[in-house]
Order: C-alpha cells, then structure tokens, then sequence
C-alpha cells in the first residue's frame, strides 16, 4: 500500500493526535503518543508509515514511524525522500515498535486501528504477530516502557544510555531464529566520554544532557563482546554528535532462552562467520574477567 496525499497529518503540539486510519468502523481512532506525555514538537507534520526492516532481520524488528516534511508538502512522491523521521527526547527516531502491536502492551487497545490496518496491507501478517505475543510477554513489555531495558534484533542496532548516572540495564537481543532472546547486562557508569566530545562537554553536570547511542560489537582481537558509543545525542541544543569512542568491555551475561543455553554460545550467534575456536577463547575470557571482577568486589552483582 502507497503513502498517498491524503495520508499527511499534522501532529504538531497534540498530546494524544487521533490518526483516522482504521479499516473497522467498530474501532476508535488509533492515539499516538510523544515520550514523557509530551506534546508532539511544533512542525511535526508529514506521514505515519511502516519503516520494514533490512533482510536478513525478523518481521518483529518493523517499526511505525512520522517522516517529517518540510514546508507542509503533500505529495509523498516528491517529499518522502528528502525528509527525515520524527526524532524521540533520545535522539533515536520516535516509533511504534513491532511489540506493542502484540496486543500485550498496556495501550494495545488504542493500537489496534494501526494493528488492523498493517494486516490489511499486508505489511505485517496476523501468524507472525500470534507467535510474537508469546515471546513479547506483558512483563518484558513493562520493563521497557519503563526504560529498564530495551530489545534489540541485531549487533549493530543502537540503543540509547544516559551519561553521568549509575544504572543497569538490560538488552533483550532476539534469537536469530526466533527461538527467544538472550539478555545482556551493561553498566550506564562504564560509558567512557569519547576524546571528540570533551571539548564540547566541559563541566561535568553536561554530560546529563546527553545520551548516549550505543552499540554491541564483537572485539575479535580480544576475544569478548563491548559497548561502543557511536553518537551523543545534546538534549539542549538538539544536536547529534556522531562520534565512535573506545569499545568498554561487557562484564558479565546471561541467558534466559528457556533452553538454558551458555550465554556466550547464545550471544555469538549474532556473529557472522565465528570460527569454533574464537567460541572458546570467547568463554574462556568471559570467564576470566568475571572471576577478576569477583575478586576486586565480593560483593559484584548484574
């Protein structure tokens, strides 16, 4: 199904805009939502539409998003492509992810227009989105809307922490092959500032007016899984900073696939072309670093 004019919408300054795109007469409008209850930013005016993930990723990485159009544009022929998406506080574009669609989320029912009218068009299909609701429980749904963790379906896809503050959080990464996740916990307080943004940052209380966007890489040379950071996002002069900083070492893993698989077997799955070797240096490291982690504090905890 194409973007038509008739599909441009203006959400600028609406807390809860209405968007009438349901295929059921029987269901209410669908309500969007700006993060933190806000109201959508002044311009936020272009079209609601379904951003399909890259081959090889999963139907369940899909994401509704706003592509913002500048000088009140119609055409989406003419206007798509040079515009860009709505961005969230974050600096990440706003989205209605894949998983609230499930109809686990605690706003499912003002999703359902958005759901009815994706399986209409064929971009999502209502089988995928049965097994999907098993998997995207209501408690591993509440714990990322409350910020605690966030789910991720590939290596590099970024996620956003917050500078200067102490707290863990946990990534849910989709099993390859749709068979549950494998969670990851990183530590907020690891996050090391990198050397391009130390002139821009001067005083300390500046850095928690960024987040951080970072990612999960495999340091081949080392043998472990890191973070990087690959951009900043400044909350107060709404500027991205694109800016890769040094790897920090991920300390410690755990998996909960119900198979109760070793978490770094399970999280090298995500690796492309991994030898068997590379697999046992990984989990010899891993081991290593945990165990010097517990000497240095007895009392280390995830």
């Amino acid at each position: 199904m194409k973007l038509q004019p008739s599909d441009f919408w203006d959400f600028s300054l609406h807390k809860t805009p209405c968007r009438p795109q349901n295929v059921s007469r029987e269901l209410s409008p669908a309500k969007l939502v700006y993060p933190l209850r806000q109201a959508f930013p002044e311009g936020t005016q272009g079209f609601l539409y379904y951003h399909l993930p890259p081959n090889p990723l999963p139907q369940t990485a899909g994401q509704v998003r706003i592509r913002v159009v500048q000088g009140g544009a119609k055409d989406p022929t003419t206007s798509f492509e040079r515009s860009t998406d709505l961005l969230a506080p974050t600096g990440r574009p706003w989205s209605i992810p894949y998983w609230k669609l499930t109809g686990n989320s605690s706003d499912a029912e003002s999703l359902a227009p958005i759901r009815e009218s994706l399986i209409a068009s064929g971009l999502i299909d209502q089988d995928t989105l049965d097994k999907s609701r098993h998997m995207f429980t209501p408690e591993i749904i509440h714990d990322v809307k409350a910020g605690h963790s966030h789910i991720l379906h590939s290596m590099n896809e970024p996620f956003c922490m917050r500078f200067g503050t102490r707290r863990k959080l946990k990534l849910w990464l989709v099993d390859p092959r749709g068979e549950g996740f494998t969670s990851v916990w990183v530590n907020s307080h690891d996050l090391e500032l990198p050397d391009s943004l130390k002139e821009v940052i001067v005083e300390p209380e500046h850095l928690k007016r960024l987040w951080a966007h970072v990612q999960i890489e495999y340091d081949a040379a080392k043998f472990r899984f890191a973070t990087r950071i690959i951009a900043a996002y400044d909350t107060t002069e709404k500027i991205i900073h694109e800016s890769p900083g040094e790897r920090s070492p991920i300390r410690f893993l755990k998996t909960d696939s119900p198979e109760g698989k070793d978490p770094y077997e399970a999280l090298l799955s995500f690796v492309p072309k991994i030898s068997q070797r590379e697999i046992k240096l990984t989990q010899e490291q891993a081991v290593s670093e945990f165990l010097l982690c517990l000497l240095k504090s007895p009392d280390y905890r995830v």
